[in-house]
């Protein structure tokens, strides 16, 4: 009941949401930061540019240097 109220609320399952969220912060990195993407990457709490970089783009549906 709980997990209906919350896919009612944000359209997405918990993790997948917590997931969008922190890739959205990543967006706002991207577009406000002198920063390279390796410092942006593990900032955020990823271990592998790679695997970053696949979430990030099955997220967004784009990749993070076209973001």
């Amino acid at each position: 009941m709980f997990l209906d109220f919350l896919l009612l609320l944000y359209k997405y399952p918990p993790p997948k949401y917590l997931l969008r969220m922190g890739v959205e912060k990543d967006c706002n990195l991207l577009h406000h930061s002198e920063h390279s993407i390796d410092q942006i990457v593990s900032s955020c709490g990823f271990t592998d540019r790679y695997y970053f970089t696949r979430v990030f783009s099955k997220t967004m549906e784009a990749s993070p240097s076209e973001y």
